[in-house]
């Protein structure tokens, strides 16, 4: 299997607050429309079990992006998941 980069830079920056915020392994994938979709976790901090999967999309292949937010917000008080998609 061959990649191609189609561009490099941040899809998502944590807000201002505790410096040990943290946004953590990051999947994406290009859908047959073309967009560019790319899960990944946000955290209170490195190490901490706290992680909530958040989704943003991209329709002009990464150059720019809209966070969505978190996948199950109602889930992330209760519990930490990490999840990534292919």
């Amino acid at each position: 299997m061959k990649y191609e980069i189609l561009n490099e830079g941040f899809v998502y920056r944590c807000p201002d607050g505790p410096p040990e915020q943290a946004a953590v392994t990051s999947r994406c994938v290009v859908t047959p429309t073309g967009q560019v979709l790319c899960s990944f976790m946000t955290q209170s901090g490195l190490g901490r079990n706290d992680f909530v999967p958040c989704l943003a999309v991209s329709s002009d292949a990464g150059i720019n992006w809209q966070c969505r937010g978190a996948i199950w917000p109602h889930l992330s008080a209760p519990y930490s998941i990490n999840a990534s998609i292919s």
